[in-house]
């Protein structure tokens, strides 16, 4: 009797494993990898068929990612990075959070870039206006200008800083 118990112990076990060749070894950072890195859902799939309770893992643990994915500082960090950032992978309010972040992550990296274009160019005016002689009637020219590009940089930094404070309020970085 004790024989016949462990060789249908042994059956089952042997019915219960599967081959596991196309699935990934932890379903759960996989499926929370695979969430945070904006990917639709893999799995299951015809080469990893998913038992109840493995499907049931790599959902929730999907669930968990798209739930960090569609926050407020990966959105924004996404927008800051420059990320492409797909919003129908969220829902409901986190939806919301996460368009207003990324759009403003998304435009405090184009002030920065604009800032540090304007200052790039007045240090180009300033490097031409170095060279030029103290009567040189292109002088004053150059000198506006210059002064004229750095008071637009201050104005995007203005804009930088005040992004940062909505940011900061929302407790996205």
């Amino acid at each position: 009797m004790r024989r016949c118990f462990l060789l249908l112990v042994l059956t089952l076990a042997g019915c219960e494993s599967r081959e596991r060749g196309g699935c990934p070894g932890d379903l759960g950072a996989f499926g929370r990898d695979e969430a945070l890195r904006a990917q639709a859902a893999s799995l299951p799939n015809p080469s990893c068929e998913l038992a109840a309770g493995e499907l049931a893992v790599y959902g929730k643990a999907r669930e968990e990612g798209l739930a960090r994915l569609c926050s407020g500082p990966v959105a924004f960090a996404r927008g800051v990075d420059g990320g492409a950032f797909d919003l129908a992978l969220c829902e409901g309010d986190a939806k919301d959070i996460a368009q207003r972040a990324h759009e403003t992550g998304t435009l405090l990296r184009e002030h920065i870039a604009t800032r540090d274009a304007l200052l790039a160019k007045a240090n180009e005016a300033e490097t031409r206006l170095a060279a030029l002689a103290n009567d040189a009637p292109e002088r004053r020219a150059l000198e506006d200008e210059a002064a004229g590009l750095r008071f637009d940089a201050r104005q995007r930094d203005n804009d930088i800083e005040a992004l940062r404070g909505v940011a900061a309020v929302e407790k996205w970085r």
